[in-house]
């Protein structure tokens, strides 16, 4: 558990030092934020839950956005995954 934390914040570290050299290509799409976040709920759901953490969204149908779907899968996942 601890190993795959560290990877996490190793991977995000590398991530960080990509974008600062502005070697980082994004997919940049129209993205419909509620079923975005659902899906990502889903997935850290069982790490929520490990942590007697409860997870709630409250977005409005048709919530649309112009980002990177992975990205921005990553920044809601890493909230639940590596905080303690």
């Amino acid at each position: 558990r601890h190993a795959e934390h560290l990877r996490l914040l190793v991977d995000d570290l590398l991530d960080v030092s990509r974008i600062a050299a502005q070697r980082v290509a994004l997919d940049v799409v129209e993205i419909e934020l509620k079923e975005l976040l659902q899906k990502t709920i889903d997935a850290v759901t069982p790490a929520a839950k490990a942590k007697q953490h409860q997870i709630f969204s409250s977005l409005p149908e048709a919530t649309y956005t112009s980002g990177d779907e992975l990205r921005l899968t990553q920044v809601f996942t890493n909230d639940v995954v590596i905080k303690p």
